[in-house]
C-alpha cells in the first residue's frame, strides 16, 4: 500500500472521528493510501518543518522503495511563535537575573534537536496528535492570538498568566512584523523540502498561505511539478466551516481532493 504523508496546520488536519471530512482523509480513502498525518491546528511554519523532519523518518522506515510515499506540504501564515514548556521558576530565574549585557546567559534552552517532532506539544484531538512518539513536549506553538485564547476567544487556552499576556500583546502590538516573520519562515519551510527532494520523495507543496507576492521566489528553485500555486488552487476562496477541524465541510473537502489527485496523478504517484 501507498502511503501519504501530510504535514501543515489546520487546513491540512483530519478528524479521526470523520477522515473523509477532510481532503487528506478523502485521498486516502478514495485511492486507497495509508495516511500518516503529522499536521496540527494553529501550528508555526518551524513546527511544520519538523513534521516534514519526521515524515522523511517515517518513509525510510516504511519498507518500500520511495517512490511509494508522498508528502504533501502545506505551509502556514507567519502569525505563529514557538515558546519554550519550562517551570515558573525558570522564568523567575531570567528575570532575577536579567541584564541588557549579560541576559543571554539565563534563558532556558528546552529545545533537544534529536528529539525532532517530538518536542512539539500536540493533543489537539486531530489524527496527527494520536502518534505515540509525541511525549514529553517541550514547545508549545501556536498562533499569536491562541497563546491567550482558544478559538471561542472565551477561555485560556494555555494558561498563560496576565504578566505572559502582557507581554506577548506588547510584542504583537510593538514589535511583531509580519514581512520579516514570513521571510524567516519562508527560508525554514524552503530549506525543509530541500530535505525531501534531496531523499527523492514524491512531494507536492501548497504555496499560497505562505508564498505570495515576491516570497515564491524562495521556492523558484523547486521543480514547477511539485508547486501548488494561489491562481492553480487556494482553499481559502472554498467556503469555510465553522464546525469542522480542517474548516472545510465534505463537499468543499472534495473539490481540494479532486485537484490535489490530479497534482499526484502528474507525478506518477497514483493512477
Amino acid at each position: 500500500m501507498k502511503q501519504l504523508f501530510v504535514c501543515g496546520d489546520s487546513w491540512f488536519t483530519t478528524d479521526p472521528k470523520n477522515p473523509t471530512q477532510s481532503f487528506s482523509g478523502q485521498l486516502a480513502q478514495q485511492y486507497n493510501l495509508k495516511l500518516t498525518s503529522f499536521a496540527r491546528m494553529g501550528c508555526s511554519n518551524f513546527a511544520i518543518a519538523l513534521q516534514i523532519d519526521q515524515a522523511i523518518k517515517h518513509a525510510k522506515n516504511f519498507h518500500a522503495p520511495y517512490y511509494t510515499n508522498c508528502i504533501l506540504i502545506g505551509p502556514t501564515t507567519p502569525d505563529r511563535i514557538e515558546l519554550p514548556i519550562i517551570d515558573d521558576s525558570i522564568w523567575a530565574k531570567t528575570r532575577e537575573f536579567f541584564n541588557w549585557r549579560g541576559w543571554f546567559d539565563y534563558q532556558p534552552g528546552v529545545y533537544i534537536r534529536r528529539r525532532g517532532l517530538a518536542n512539539i506539544k500536540y493533543s489537539r484531538n486531530d489524527l496527527s496528535s494520536q502518534h505515540e512518539f509525541l511525549k514529553d513536549p517541550t514547545i508549545i506553538s501556536e498562533s499569536l492570538n491562541n497563546l491567550a485564547f482558544d478559538e471561542s476567544g472565551a477561555q485560556e487556552a494555555y494558561g498563560l498568566d496576565e504578566d505572559r499576556k502582557d507581554a506577548l500583546k506588547s510584542y504583537m502590538v510593538n514589535l511583531y512584523d509580519t514581512y520579516i516573520k514570513r521571510q524567516y519562515d519562508s527560508w525554514i519551510i524552503s530549506d525543509a523540502i530541500r530535505r525531501v527532494q534531496a531523499a527523492g520523495i514524491p512531494f507536492l507543496v501548497y504555496t499560497a498561505a505562505l508564498y505570495d507576492g515576491d516570497y515564491i521566489d524562495d521556492v523558484s528553485w523547486v521543480p514547477r511539478e511539485n508547486l501548488i500555486l494561489p491562481e492553480e488552487f487556494n482553499y481559502y476562496k472554498l467556503p469555510p466551516s465553522g464546525a469542522s477541524m480542517s474548516h472545510l465541510d465534505t463537499t468543499e473537502s472534495q473539490i481540494a481532493t479532486d485537484y490535489i489527485a490530479t497534482r499526484m496523478k502528474t507525478l506518477g504517484f497514483i493512477q
